[in-house]
């Protein structure tokens, strides 16, 4: 491994002890506390080289020989203890490194609520007798020998894997491990050198999976921590993992040097709601699209994850293939992490390539990437919002580059093309040869490609933007970002970072965010966000006054019935360097509303606090009442800081709709004469109970 490969990985190692917060930011942390690997009461079945398979064998002086015997007798709960060396005391001592093979089409067949435990060393004599079992640090090996997957788990189980290696798997899905309908516990487990047709390394099937952040056994191992390692796997889609559907959590992944010959060389996600959160994906390889990864319709939640060194012909970084979707709560968020150093075969789209897709993307660092189009990103009629993004030297014609799916003439049913149109917010955007580059659908609004940028910095491109198709922007800043600096670790610490002095600091707009998990107003540090006078430009957020307090969202406005109560809330952040004391004060205009929170409230530096305003409408208000109250936090520390916020409140009488529609066709391209299929999905979100006449035209 070379210096820059050993530097990333030493970097995941420390950004690991972000992992929990990152989960928290997206909502998504809910596999409970760490887990108690000796549980009381449970059976223990002991497995090393020098074992027998014969009934009742798994004690500490007779261990099974195999760990699908082993399995076979154990029951739900307990534990299987695999010894990764076994050494016979003798002149010299024999030491055999254990290896695990089988026969059939796995090695391991799990059903069962098991703990497997490897990494035992079995030491071990007759005369005089000593049969002693000490935890060690070093993996236990299954072995698929390229014939057979390493492990196979099925069912309604909850199993827990520590301290293993998984090699030389083959199968059509999952080289080594492939996963269904299960909740997998993973602890400091390296899956490498799988093969098949569908997740080389790893295939997870509407599963659970909760990843132990850098492999910490809080009472065994104290202080030890390692990698859960997916490396060397090959297949024809999703080389290190694939995942279908479930809301599985893959968090502390060093996703490593995997190849797919078509789609998703270190990450390929189908559908579901999967999390993927402190980790690295370097050096993989697609034949196609999504050398990184890959989503297929994917609600993914990706935060703090380091995505560098990618290789495919489109999308080195990322590709994502939908999910043309409206709702907040059914399209991907990418925050928090780094796109770097990819690079396509092909032409388009070095850190992301979007295709008819909605995301959100919040506190990256996209640089350095390389494409003839859309080095940064390519835009294939899509819509993304971006929030806080840095797009900086990034290697091509373009940086950001839109178009959209043309559209067709046919003499009965014209079709037409789908633009893409972008908003980037608080956004710098440096040293491109083309900043924003936006091709034209020869069309009228709202049928054009459009780049909407709103707070922008721009510095060093050739060109801000070009093509014929419009770009909308305001609120520019034109000036050097000063960039703390933007190599590698060990030489940059804080890469694509911003100085005091920067003329992007407190240059933003203000910004309330809608898409899901984003509400914690943090930057790429997990630093609160804004600090000091308002919102930075880009990903980072500089923190650089002592005290410094905010209420968020400041306004807030909410309807009510006669009698009726409601509930603001806000965020009560603390964004500057000391602890500080708030003195809390509501005026209501109407005297309906109720301060909730007790005050004063004390905030150590970076944290917050939730405060909520009580509304309760007299029964006897009328339509078009209201009430409005003010918030106002005042810091002890200096009272000349203080933080206000706006609840407005208005009565409403009558019935109210809300309601939703959605529509989407079952294929991109129909020919003359043939058929497709609709969706339509109408949501009702308000208060009514009604049948309601549709009309389709």
């Amino acid at each position: 491994m070379n210096v820059k490969k050993l530097q990333l990985l030493l970097a995941l190692t420390l950004g690991l002890l972000t992992v929990a917060v990152a989960l928290v930011l997206l909502g998504a942390w809910s596999s409970g506390p760490p887990v108690a690997w000796a549980q009381s009461g449970t059976g223990v079945i002991r497995v090393a080289p020098s074992g027998t398979d014969t009934s009742g064998c798994g004690g500490k002086d007779d261990p099974c020989e195999t760990i699908q015997y082993a399995v076979g007798q154990a029951g739900d709960g307990d534990e299987i203890w695999i010894a990764a060396f076994d050494v016979v005391l003798s002149v010299p001592p024999v030491t055999t490194t254990a290896r695990y093979t089988g026969a059939g089409d796995n090695v391991i067949v799990l059903t069962k609520s098991l703990t497997l435990r490897g990494g035992y060393v079995y030491i071990h004599t007759d005369f005089p007798p000593v049969h002693n079992w000490t935890p060690g640090p070093i993996p236990a090996t299954v072995d698929g020998e390229h014939t057979r997957r390493a492990l196979y788990v099925s069912g309604n189980v909850t199993p827990t894997l520590r301290l293993f290696t998984f090699v030389n798997g083959h199968a059509d899905r999952g080289g080594n491990i492939y996963a269904e309908d299960a909740h997998i516990r993973f602890f400091a487990t390296s899956i490498l050198t799988g093969n098949a047709a569908y997740g080389g390394g790893l295939y997870l099937k509407n599963c659970r999976v909760s990843f132990d952040p850098g492999g910490l056994d809080w009472q065994t191992l104290p202080g030890f921590s390692g990698l859960l390692l997916i490396r060397n796997n090959t297949a024809a889609y999703g080389g290190g993992i694939y995942v279908e559907e479930g809301a599985p959590v893959l968090a502390g992944l060093a996703v490593y040097s995997n190849t797919a010959t078509a789609d998703g060389g270190g990450i390929y996600l189908q559908g579901g709601r999967p999390v993927v959160a402190g980790g690295l994906v370097l050096e993989n390889q697609a034949g196609s699209r999504g050398g990184g990864l890959y989503l297929a319709d994917s609600v993914a939640r990706i935060a703090g994850t380091a995505v560098y060194s990618n290789i495919a012909a489109d999308g080195a970084g990322f590709y994502l293939d939908g999910p043309f979707a409206f709702s907040e709560q059914a399209i991907p968020v990418i925050a928090n992490s780094y796109v770097r150093h990819n690079r396509t075969t092909g032409s388009q789209g070095g850190g992301f390539y979007f295709r008819q897709a909605i995301a959100g993307l919040v506190n990256n660092v996209i640089a350095g990437n390389q494409a003839t189009d859309g080095a940064a990103m390519y835009l294939w009629a899509s819509s993304p919002q971006l929030f806080h993004n840095t797009i900086a030297q990034n290697d091509g014609n373009s940086g950001i580059y839109l178009t959209d799916k043309p559209g067709q003439i046919w003499l009965l049913s014209p079709i037409i093309p789908i633009p893409s149109q972008p908003s980037f917010t608080n956004t710098i955007v440096v040293s491109q040869t083309v900043g924003v580059y936006v091709d034209s659908t020869g069309l009228p609004s709202p049928l054009e490609n459009q780049a909407t940028l709103e707070g922008t910095l721009w510095w060093g491109n050739e060109s801000d933007t070009a093509g014929p198709g419009p770009v909308v922007h305001t609120t520019d800043v034109y000036s050097d970002p000063l960039f703390v600096c933007t190599g590698n670790l060990p030489d940059c610490l804080r890469p694509y970072h911003i100085l005091t002095g920067s003329a992007a600091v407190d240059a933003g707009v203000p910004v309330a965010l809608a898409i899901p998990g984003s509400d914690l107003f943090v930057d790429i540090d997990l630093q609160l966000r804004p600090s000091g006078k308002g919102y930075d430009i880009g990903a980072d957020e500089v923190v650089s006054e002592t005290f410094s307090v905010w209420l968020i969202p400041p306004l807030s406005a909410r309807a009510v019935a006669p009698g009726q109560t409601v509930t603001h809330t806000h965020l009560l952040m603390n964004t500057g360097l000391e602890t500080d004391t708030y003195d809390l004060e509501a005026q209501s205009s109407s005297g309906w509303a109720t301060l909730l929170a007790d005050t004063p409230i004390t905030l150590s530096a970076q944290t917050s606090a939730t405060v909520q305003l009580r509304v309760s409408a007299p029964p006897a208000a009328t339509n078009g009442m209201s009430d409005t109250t003010a918030i106002t936090a005042t810091s002890r520390a200096d009272s000349d800081r203080r933080a206000r916020a706006l609840d407005v409140t208005g009565v409403i009488t009558g019935d109210v709709a809300d309601l939703s529609v959605v529509k989407w066709a079952d294929v991109d391209l129909i020919e003359p004469g043939g058929v497709v299929r609709f969706t339509l999905v109408v949501t009702n979100a308000g208060p009514l109970t009604e049948t309601l006449p549709v009309t389709l035209t």
